[in-house]
């Protein structure tokens, strides 16, 4: 039973751990580098690869997402990457319109790829996910087939280069917890996880979840299991069983209560303050001017207004 309560808690650590840890957003060099790593995983290298189109909200941001990438799956060695300039003029020879920041169609996409004698070709999107990310997918598309061989999708945080590559004119970033703020988190968490549930983590609940077990472990070993009955009435004798069996359940008790207090104090470090990075925004000329008015014989007077949109 000891043996089976430790595999049953450490089962629940983890998968504590990867509802953590699994969905994190990341910043946009970063998930491209992943989705380089990914294809030199899942594509037979040697190949000869192409960037063809990335599309976004600007031109900015897929010229950004375009070249990164291809400096990205360079680096890994495991492919030839066709250069964008020789891939545009190539297109240009074929006489085909290609738009690298824009939507391609299936057939035009088709024929750049054989034009510029790539074994697969890369198409993605990049657009915004939720208010504080953005949502990356890409494609790597045989040419020969014209089938999808991988695909990779990450979250991107909403930051600062997210901004800057939108053209938002930044006026502050909504900040992050700070280490003491996280230090607070996990201080409360070792009270059924109410420092993360408090601050809208739902993961806070595993928290509270093992702390519940552990209590309810050591209830049923006082309850189920009560001294009075460690003498035999009739013999006068110990009895062993109870008392192992009430040692067993407030081992299980203990094992649950120092889990609960682990992950208490671990989760509040992945956390990610709800708007955190997200840009705040201002016109360039944020006051307004206005003649009003301002008494009934027609004199007219200045109103300033001063106006922020986040």
């Amino acid at each position: 039973m000891f043996k089976k309560t430790i595999v049953v808690f450490a089962l629940l650590a983890v998968f504590a751990g990867n509802a953590v840890f699994s969905q994190a957003p990341v910043a946009l060099d970063t998930a491209l580098s992943n989705a380089a790593s990914q294809f030199a995983a899942t594509v037979p290298h040697g190949g000869r690869l192409a960037v063809i189109n990335i599309v976004s909200d600007t031109d900015a941001l897929s010229n950004h997402v375009i070249n990164q990438l291809i400096v990205s799956l360079v680096n890994t060695g495991a492919f030839t990457v066709v250069p964008r300039g020789e891939v545009e003029f190539l297109a240009a020879q074929a006489e085909l319109d290609l738009q690298m920041t824009g939507f391609i169609g299936d057939d035009t996409q088709a024929m750049i790829g054989h034009a510029v004698g790539a074994d697969s070709i890369l198409t993605g999107t990049l657009h915004r996910e939720t208010p504080t990310t953005f949502r990356l997918i890409i494609h790597v598309i045989n040419v020969e087939g014209f089938a999808i061989s991988a695909a990779y999708s990450g979250a991107i945080v909403d930051d600062h280069q997210m901004a800057t590559l939108l053209g938002i004119q930044i006026v502050d970033l909504i900040p992050d917890y700070t280490t003491g703020e996280r230090l607070g988190m996990a201080a409360l968490n070792t009270i059924f996880g109410v420092g993360s549930i408090t601050r809208g983590h739902h993961i806070g609940w595993t928290v509270t979840g093992l702390q519940v077990v552990g209590i309810a472990f050591f209830v049923a070993a006082q309850v189920l299991v009560p001294e009075e009955f460690d003498i035999d009435p009739w013999t006068g004798e110990r009895n062993e069983l109870n008392v192992g069996d009430r040692r067993r359940l407030n081992t299980a008790g203990f094992i649950a209560l120092g889990a609960g207090t682990v992950v208490g104090w671990v989760i509040p470090f992945f956390h990610t303050r709800a708007g955190a990075g997200t840009p705040v925004a201002s016109n360039p000329v944020p006051f307004n001017f206005e003649l009003v008015s301002t008494n009934n014989q027609n004199i007219n007077g200045v109103r300033i207004m001063h106006r922020i949109t986040f």
